[in-house]
């Protein structure tokens, strides 16, 4: 793809650099960059073997300048609310679950579930809600908990390590958080109630996808409720977007946020070194390009919201019902 070559070459113009950070700067899927590697290898880039970082063979006449706010990372929001929840936190869950391959498991930094609080905070999603979290190896629901903000949080999950550690600490927290162990393959558990919001960071297969989405959003009171999910592009490429996009506004809900690269899967903390043995990407990039050298995984958070369907007006060029802050033509010109 002209698009990602473009991308790639730009970013070996600044310096050399791993595998890791390729796709952590381009803008396509996994898939699509490797295949780009493969094909400029040679040609227009070279390996070193021992420093497993690439370079650019001739130079290009820019160099590339990363503009993201160096203070937010792009993300706009601030932990400072919730420090002492966070620290809390940390300490708490010390000894928590190691993901797992079996699940799909992978848990994000403690600093970004700070902000992801925030995010739900300042949109009216935490205060006195009911919160539903699908799949929870980011121990979301205790932080949640620990804010004394949410009126009820309940946890589903097949993975029962996870449900006895919730179920733990929010007994030893006394927290309002209920872990129930579930199979969303299977739909949702009986007698659980409405939410006013879910989270999850579902699987990025389709079918996946799907299940834990569907399964959101049955769980939703109705009209003004929301969801929460995590989405890369690295698994899923913008024509899965686009797939994603259809399915949920054809559920009657409008996409409010896309806040890009908002959690990161940290590398060392998540221990998935043996992981990699068994990424079909490892066999699929031409050099061995050895383990990450930075936190590359990231996740865009997605926030949707129940909505009516509008009576469409096509009556008139500028004014319909909603269009309030618009000036209506004097009389006269």
């Amino acid at each position: 793809m002209k698009k990602c070559r473009e991308l790639v070459l730009r970013s070996l113009s600044e310096r050399e650099k791993s595998f890791w950070e390729l796709i952590d700067e381009n803008e396509y899927d996994i898939k699509t960059v490797i295949a780009t590697i493969n094909e400029l290898l040679g040609k227009e880039i070279e390996f070193n073997e021992k420093e497993k970082k690439f370079r650019i063979k001739e130079p290009l006449n820019y160099t590339y300048i990363n503009l993201r706010c160096k203070h937010c990372n792009g993300r706009g929001y601030s932990k400072d609310y919730f420090e002492d929840v966070l620290n809390k936190f940390v300490e708490i869950t010390k000894e928590r679950p190691l993901p797992i391959a079996d699940y799909d498991q992978g848990f994000i930094i403690p600093t970004d579930l700070a902000l992801k609080a925030s995010f739900m905070y300042q949109r009216g999603d935490i205060v006195n809600k009911e919160i539903l979290v699908l799949g929870d190896d980011d121990l979301y629901s205790i932080f949640l908990g620990l804010t004394k903000l949410p009126k009820r949080v309940v946890v589903l999950d097949i993975d029962e390590r996870i449900i006895d550690f919730v179920n733990k600490v929010a007994e030893n927290e006394n927290l309002r958080i209920e872990a129930i162990k579930q199979d969303l393959s299977k739909g949702l558990p009986e007698g659980i109630g409405k939410f006013d919001a879910f989270v999850s960071e579902p699987p990025e297969s389709f079918l996946g996808f799907k299940i834990f989405l569907d399964r959101g959003i049955k769980s939703l009171k109705g009209i003004g409720s929301s969801g929460y999910f995590g989405l890369t592009r690295l698994e899923s490429s913008w024509a899965k977007w686009r797939w994603i996009e259809k399915f949920i506004i054809d559920n009657d809900f409008a996409i409010t946020d896309i806040i890009r690269d908002f959690s990161i899967y940290p590398e060392r903390e998540n221990k998935w070194e043996d992981f990699y043995n068994h990424y079909k990407m490892m066999k699929k990039i031409k050099v061995n390009v050895g383990l990450p050298d930075i936190d590359w995984y990231k996740s865009a958070l997605i926030r949707i919201e129940k909505v009516e369907r509008i009576k469409e007006d096509w009556s008139d060029l500028y004014m319909d019902e909603e269009t309030l802050a618009t000036p209506k033509p004097f009389e006269g010109g």
